[in-house]
């Protein structure tokens, strides 16, 4: 039988496994917390994105803010803002200050770097987990955020593309950007196929956050990415080369294959392998909040690790709409800018911000489909019907079986680190 006082493990301490064990300190969790994970410093790594349409542990650590998007093409721009739900930025730095000092502040916290999970062995009543160090746990249940694990069952008939990314936070001799404005797409630098964008996020008229993004099948080469960002400079200030402050990389899988998000009732998946990317554009920081805290205070309510909630990060209709737009862009490439730019010049802001963190109504839905091709994405609809009828997701508890799936495999041949938006 299992002892009332086993710990649980989170494995991983990025933005998922930290989110959680703040979480789980802030709702008075009173049983002991271990977090393992295989770095042993933390910097600044990664700029995470979101609309602020729910309150969530880390708003102390927004940098900035913006009430204003906008979409570019060769066609004209489209401007939709909202003061309810501005769209902030989060750099790693704080966010990771933050996590370890609630976290190491608190008592029954053990955070282990420079360790991994070597195994996780589940059983009936505890997991037993084996650490690279070779210290061996007893623990009531696995909150596992590692993205190397294979997570997703994906069938021949899933789309699956890769949004790549390369940034440079750059700082110019002139007057480039407008500061009260992130320019989410940029179509006009290379129109066409792939779907290809420049996503600004200016801090001043001289300085900003530029990504060059590309959704494709296949890895690119990261040196191709940072070549774009420096022709989008050039056509926009022909002065001195930016001085360049800090650079980023990531990719991010988007992909209609479901997720294995509990493969055992004491193993539960939490972050990117859970699913907590949304599979239309890549957003996850504001996902992986609310599910953290949704964990955080049922496991604080004392409902036991084996019977906490699986994580849903979005209803079957998000997921629907999600499925039918992904695989509408797959076929058709070319038609991302005319798509996106029409959202963004025939719906509210405050719609945009609901819909794109799946906290939206179905009045939401309805206005963005409007603002769609109807009778192509009818037909979409249609051909993709396997795809979307799938089960929103898989919480059958198959063991831990560690299956390798198509998207998992791209990443790491390509050498990439997911990252999140």
């Amino acid at each position: 039988m299992r002892d009332p006082n086993d710990p649980i493990l989170i494995a991983g301490a990025g933005c998922a496994g930290l989110s959680l064990a703040v979480e789980l300190q802030q709702r008075g969790y009173g049983g002991k917390v271990i977090i393992v994970d295989p770095r042993t410093e933390y910097g600044r790594d990664h700029t995470w994105c979101h609309y602020l349409t729910r309150h969530h542990a880390f708003e102390s650590c927004i940098s900035h803010l913006w009430n204003h998007w906008r979409v570019r093409t060769v066609q004209g721009d489209a401007v939709a803002s909202s003061t309810l739900y501005p769209y902030a930025q989060i750099s790693s730095e704080r966010f990771y200050a933050q996590a370890r000092s609630i976290i190491e502040a608190a008592s029954g916290y053990d955070l282990r770097l420079g360790t991994s999970v070597e195994s996780i062995e589940p059983g009936s009543d505890s997991v037993r987990v084996r650490l690279s160090d070779g210290s061996v746990f007893r623990v009531a249940a696995v909150f596992d955020s590692r993205p190397a694990a294979g997570t997703r069952s994906a069938s021949a008939s899933d789309v699956t593309l890769l949004q790549q990314f390369a940034g440079l936070h750059v700082k110019c001799d002139c007057d480039v950007f407008t500061p009260d404005t992130a320019e989410m797409m940029d179509f006009r630098l290379t129109p066409g196929e792939p779907v290809q964008f420049m996503y600004v996020l200016p801090y001043s008229e001289r300085e900003a956050l530029i990504e060059a993004t590309v959704f494709t099948r296949v890895p690119l080469d990261r040196n191709r990415l940072t070549r774009m960002i420096f022709e989008y400079l050039d056509r926009r200030c022909s002065t001195h080369l930016p001085e360049v402050i800090h650079s980023e990389y990531g990719c991010i899988p988007m992909t209609t294959a479901r997720i294995e998000a509990r493969p055992h009732p004491r193993v539960i998946r939490i972050g990117l392998s859970g699913g907590a990317a949304k599979p239309s554009t890549g957003y996850a920081f504001g996902a992986i909040q609310s599910s953290s805290a949704q964990l955080a205070e049922e496991l604080s309510a004392g409902i036991s690790p084996a019977r906490v909630s699986t994580p849903h990060y979005r209803s079957r209709r998000s997921r629907f709409l999600d499925d039918v737009f992904l695989c509408y862009l797959a076929r058709h490439p070319s038609k991302a800018a005319g798509i996106f730019r029409g959202i963004f010049q025939n719906c509210s802001g405050d719609r945009i911000a609901r819909f794109l963190t799946d906290a939206g109504t179905i009045a939401d839905d309805l206005s963005i489909i409007a603002a769609m091709p109807k009778i192509p994405f009818m037909l979409e609809g249609v051909r993709s019907f396997r795809i979307w009828s799938q089960s929103a997701g898989s919480d059958a508890c198959t063991g831990l079986q560690q299956r390798q799936s198509k998207d998992a495999r791209l990443i790491r041949q390509g050498g990439f680190i997911p990252s999140l938006r």
